[in-house]
């Protein structure tokens, strides 16, 4: 009798283990009955920890305000879009260690009259560590991809394309005027074809910016405006409307390693940018100057950068100067550059380029 019970009692402890690891992944299908018909109602329905599985279909805007989720392709190439159809949002979270792979956000569109989300395909309102992974955002009036809030995300290997901006890190608090989100992490993604910035970093704080291909905007290919403690390392910028990165008022920047050619204006716009370091960029075949470093307090702009570094870098056939540094711009230091084949000259100024072993020899 006592063997009995205990074979029981260990059966029933099997079906409730096999009944708590089925709900951990719930399906959303729009032809399967036994499935959900839509995200929103899996996303109400899990609990921290669980999986959501897309399959292809298309489906409405949803949010996520339970931690620890995971929502994702069903299986590689699914692809499931979300249609905003109008809606001011594709996809929000609003919690924390969230990851959203392998879906579409597309059509979300501004609307002046509703508050809140202005048209994103997906945007991070707040929370810690949550992650974009895989995704595409397309024809959104906003940014396909917006972080807005919180700290500690990871966008990876996302592909934005005609929407008004590609990625952006953005938003400051209106009554304290300090940054909403910090120490985010944009790696290995492209933005191409978006009306703006491809890649735009407003009032962030410690944002990184990693293997980015932004490419065909109509703007900038990278913005840092009010931002503070940026990296920009690996990152390739080419074609777009006017720079390949623009700087506006930041400053503790870290720009290694890039590479911004045949962009409409400057492969590199630097404006009252201080204490910063570019080391080891190349900026070739941009229309005007490969760096290019204004003052624009004449004009109520962005004044003369201030105390950065420029090591290692490299300007070629640009149809500027290699490097033009306003006068005003002050401790600057100039280290092992090289400049070659720029229309208007080396540099507007003395001692910025290092001279070439023809030049040298003459």
């Amino acid at each position: 009798m006592q063997q009995k019970s205990i074979t029981l009692c260990l059966s029933a402890l099997a079906l409730v283990t096999t009944y708590v690891t089925n709900a951990d992944e719930l399906y959303v299908d729009k032809k399967d009955r036994s499935a959900f018909r839509e995200i929103q109602d899996a996303v109400d329905t899990a609990l921290p920890g669980d999986t959501i599985l897309v399959r292809a279909g298309t489906y409405k805007p949803f949010s996520v305000e339970t931690d620890d989720l995971i929502i994702m392709e069903a299986s590689k190439d699914a692809n499931p879009i979300v249609n905003a159809l109008g809606q001011n949002f594709g996809v929000i979270i609003n919690a924390s260690r969230v990851t959203i792979q392998g879906l579409d956000a597309r059509n979300a569109r501004g609307q002046s009259d509703q508050e809140g989300e202005v048209g994103d395909g997906f945007s991070i309102n707040g929370g810690e560590n949550n992650r974009l992974i895989g995704n595409t955002a397309s024809n959104n009036d906003s940014a396909g991809f917006a972080i807005i809030g919180g700290e500690g995300h990871l966008l990876e290997h996302n592909h934005a394309y005609n929407n008004t901006l590609g990625i952006a890190t953005s938003l400051i608090d209106e009554d304290t005027q300090t940054p909403t989100t910090w120490n985010n992490t944009i790696r290995d993604n492209t933005a191409i074809e978006n009306s703006l910035d491809g890649f735009m970093d407003y009032y962030g704080v410690g944002n990184r910016f990693e293997g980015n291909v932004s490419s065909f905007n109509g703007r900038s290919g990278f913005l840092s405006n009010h931002s503070e403690g940026t990296q920009l390392i690996n990152n390739s910028a080419w074609e777009n409307g006017q720079d390949g990165v623009n700087l506006v008022w930041v400053k503790d920047l870290k720009i290694a390693n890039n590479q911004f050619k045949d962009n409409g204006r400057h492969g590199f716009a630097i404006r009252e940018v201080l204490d910063s370091e570019f080391k080891e960029n190349i900026a070739s075949s941009n229309k005007v100057n490969g760096f290019s470093a204004d003052d624009f307090t004449a004009y109520n702009g962005p004044g003369p950068s201030i105390g950065n570094k420029f090591e290692d870098n490299q300007s070629n056939h640009n149809n500027g100067y290699g490097f033009y540094i306003s006068e005003t711009a002050e401790d600057n230091e100039f280290e092992d550059n090289s400049c070659d084949g720029n229309l208007l000259g080396d540099s507007n100024l003395p001692d910025i380029c290092e001279e070439s072993e023809a030049e040298g020899d003459d």
